[in-house]
């Protein structure tokens, strides 16, 4: 399990651990949850 405090960890962390699965906040500070999902893909 890993967390983030904000969208650009969380981005960090989906580009460079691949993920089975994700729960991520809508209202991230810095990235929105939707915008890290988008880069994501």
């Amino acid at each position: 399990v890993d967390t983030a405090s904000d969208g650009r960890n969380g981005l960090y962390l989906g580009q460079e651990y691949p993920l089975d699965a994700a729960v991520v906040d809508l209202g991230l500070p810095d990235l929105s949850g939707i915008e890290v999902i988008r880069q994501w893909r």
